[in-house]
């Protein structure tokens, strides 16, 4: 009888221990998984929620491998052609040159020239804007355009994921294409947080 018991006692033990290894295992692959950086790469670290701050510019169009629309110089900046309507046209954010993270809208009215910033699941700390005639009409710092000089900027303290320029409507702009330049910090998910039923 005694040696029975024993053996149940045993038994209960290495179930016990079993149990534990595979929890271990579980949170590995848990924590491996959940350390899937935005590029794709795997790391490994601390469990922290941190952000990532990325510049961000407006593309004609919704291709994260087209730069046909770049400013001149050493850089990836880019920049869209807009003739205004009272009908909104889309152009789109790519951050780290090749990561969606929302869209311009452009629109007028008889008075003034709207531009919505949009971004999908992302937030910004601060936005930079300009609008010419022509590229000649951008500040440049060498040959590459500095947002921090355009004529229209807004930092945002807490970051948002939104934000409308209402601007005054030139009457030179009449009837021409619009070159704009749009910018944006965005921060980014790093990828190293709990999950969700956890806390950060």
């Amino acid at each position: 009888m005694r040696r029975k018991k024993n053996n149940i006692t045993k038994i209960s033990l290495l179930f016990i221990i079993l149990l534990l290894t595979l929890g271990s295992l579980g949170y590995s692959y848990g924590a491996w998984y959940d350390t899937i950086t935005v590029d794709g790469t795997v790391t490994t670290g601390d469990w922290s929620c941190e952000e990532e701050d990325e510049t961000a510019w407006a593309r004609m169009y919704n291709d994260s491998e087209d730069f046909t629309y770049e400013f001149p110089g050493n850089n990836w900046a880019t920049y869209v052609i807009h003739k205004p309507t009272c009908s909104p046209e889309t152009f789109y954010f790519f951050a780290g040159q090749h990561i969606y993270v929302g869209e311009l809208i452009v629109w007028k009215d008889c008075d003034y020239l709207y531009l919505e910033y949009s971004l999908d699941d992302v937030t910004m700390s601060e936005s930079h804007l300009h609008i010419g005639l022509s590229l000649d009409d951008f500040p440049k710092q060498g040959v590459n355009p500095p947002p921090g000089q355009f004529d229209y900027k807004e930092e945002f303290d807490p970051k948002v994921n939104g934000y409308t320029y209402t601007i005054d409507w030139d009457d030179s702009w009449n009837d021409q294409d619009l070159y704009i330049g749009a910018h944006a910090v965005v921060w980014i998910s790093s990828g190293d947080c709990l999950p969700c039923n956890y806390e950060c």
